[in-house]
């Protein structure tokens, strides 16, 4: 009976054994054993060191400034210099001119003609701006035999742009269309419409 049960005893334990996952070698280094039964973990020893972070804090490495659409600075600049100069000679040739040689009033005409005049040059300005650049891009590759050569910075820029380009001519033609449907609402043009209707007549 005694050698049945430690035979009993013997193959318990040896499939308890091979139940038992097998560790990986990793985990054998933090463990200690106290007998041949009983394991315990062993905790990893910390090292302290004076560590100060600040919830504002970052590496060196990563301290850049984010810029806020940085693609459509230098298409807003272009459309704000080109609408500024096209109002300004518009503004001379509707407006002052005929005030200076034959002492005409026609400052009526700033807020509705003279915009809407300024809105489709602007508008058509900014769309050759799309095209241009692929042009010269062109040219440039035949000049350098090789369409894998690099761009100038300034060409690439301007590439990498035309999409912007492209979004502020649809935004300033979408303005003439606005300013041209509200065009004929303004009461000098009815007296226009009045007046070429009654040169009709007579």
């Amino acid at each position: 009976m005694e050698l049945m049960e430690s035979r009993q005893n013997i193959t318990n334990q040896e499939e308890l054994w091979k139940m038992k996952p097998r560790r990986n070698l990793e985990e054998d280094d933090y463990l200690t054993k106290d007998s041949g039964e009983t394991s315990m973990l062993k905790r990893p020893v910390l090292l302290h060191q004076p560590t100060h972070f600040d919830a504002f804090d970052c590496p060196r490495e990563l301290q850049h400034k984010q810029k806020l659409f940085p693609k459509w600075r230098l298409p807003i600049k272009v459309a704000t210099i080109i609408s500024s100069l096209t109002f300004l000679y518009t503004l001379l040739r509707e407006v002052v001119q005929p005030f200076v040689t034959s002492h005409q009033q026609y400052f009526y005409r700033i807020p509705i003609l003279v915009v809407n005049k300024v809105l489709p040059m602007v508008s058509i300005t900014l769309l050759a701006l799309v095209y241009l650049p692929g042009v010269i891009a062109a040219v440039v590759q035949l000049r350098n035999g090789t369409k894998y050569k690099k761009f100038p910075h300034w060409l690439d820029r301007w590439m990498l742009t035309r999409k912007q380009f492209g979004l502020l001519s649809f935004f300033f033609a979408i303005l003439h269309a606005i300013y041209s449907l509200s065009y004929p609402m303004r009461r000098s043009y009815r007296y226009k419409l009045l007046n070429w209707a009654y040169q009709q007549v007579g």
